[in-house]
């Protein structure tokens, strides 16, 4: 391997590219957990044959909602009451339900309405949320690891009225059915992420806090969201607080060529400056309504800056950030089935028309 490197030092003389620091020449090149290919191996890294831009196929998908914070209670949380008494409520026996008014019943959190529907009158779902939350939890805590994905693979729902057998009528609303949806994907879904780069846990500390890998980032995105129309969820918080948001569209710029330097890459032979603003979906309020082509429609715009390394052929063999500004990690998920306690999402999710 010494032998090798001391090779490449050589012949890189003649081109003005001097490696003083053998250990960071591979520095810029990315690591197993860095990897885009984790993702998907037949991913396409040859730099001219990934767009420029590129957005999700569907309109009716990568929608935004709330993040259901675990120190209001999460999906356990009253959000449409005007006293909601987190943590403090005592949820409506069949009796007590058999004689709520409609906006009474309206006022019941997603976990409430969900095991009402069930018939489930000892409210597992509510217990299981309550003990995990609390109002001393910190703020971020919630389930945006559970929205995202949940926005990528189903579109947008829409308020429904159901009866359950014991004739008592529930309103689901868009969000009481984005937070079930978003719970099941966070706390009870069976089925593994696959991530790219790894997660920050202290400021500025170690490798994990100059990840994800700028090659593999742009990668990521030229495949997902510029060939296949399909998005992914990055941790947009480089740092401790993790903030996952689906990735809905991206556009990149070339600033020029540059000199390779001391840690690039040893397949390197090209170094460009890249300009990249991508749009990610944001956290809201809950809505009884849906969002999406609305006023109520929030995004999340970030602006990054990074060099791409090339090799002979073209393909992307690594990168680094030029802006501090950066995702700490990319993720995917697929999609969810809903069985046992909770094949009952079936009935209460009415997706809206899908616009592409």
């Amino acid at each position: 391997m010494k032998f090798i490197i001391y090779t490449v030092i050589l012949s890189n003389l003649y081109s003005g590219v001097v490696y003083s620091k053998i250990s960071e020449i591979k520095s810029n090149q990315w690591d197993g957990y860095n990897n885009p290919y984790k993702m998907d191996p037949n991913f396409i890294s040859t730099f001219n044959s990934l767009p420029l831009e590129g957005e999700i196929g569907s309109s009716s998908l990568a929608w935004g909602d709330s993040y259901w914070p675990n120190n209001k209670g999460s999906i356990a949380w009253r959000w449409t009451s005007t006293n909601p008494q987190n943590f403090r409520y005592t949820s409506p026996s069949i009796y007590t339900a058999q004689g709520m008014t409609e906006s009474e019943l309206n006022e019941l959190s997603p976990a409430e309405k969900y095991d009402l529907y069930v018939g489930n009158y000892d409210y597992p779902t509510v217990k299981k949320v309550c003990s995990v939350t609390g109002s001393s939890s910190p703020t971020w805590y919630g389930i945006c690891h559970g929205i995202a994905p949940a926005s990528l693979h189903h579109t947008e729902p829409d308020t429904l009225d159901v009866i359950n057998n014991d004739g008592i009528r529930i309103r689901f609303y868009s969000s009481d059915v984005k937070a079930l949806l978003g719970h099941h994907y966070a706390r009870e879904s069976k089925n593994g992420i696959i991530q790219v780069g790894k997660r920050c846990f202290f400021r500025g500390f170690g490798s994990a806090c100059s990840d994800v890998n700028a090659g593999s980032f742009h990668i990521i995105l030229g495949n997902k969201l510029g060939i296949s129309k399909t998005g992914f969820v990055a941790d947009i918080d480089r740092f401790k607080q993790v903030w996952n948001h689906a990735a809905i569209s991206y556009t990149s710029t070339i600033l020029g060529e540059v000199y390779l330097n001391d840690n690039s890459t040893i397949l390197a032979v090209k170094r460009i400056k890249i300009n990249t603003t991508v749009k990610y979906t944001a956290s809201i309020e809950p809505s009884k309504k849906t969002i999406m082509g609305s006023d109520l429609e929030k995004y999340d715009i970030r602006n990054y800056a990074y060099y791409l390394e090339l090799d002979e052929n073209e393909k992307i063999v690594g990168g680094s950030w030029i802006s501090h500004e950066r995702p700490d990690f990319l993720w995917y998920k697929k999609k969810d089935e809903f069985k046992g306690h909770w094949s009952k999402l079936y009935e209460i999710y009415k997706p809206t028309k899908v616009s592409n």
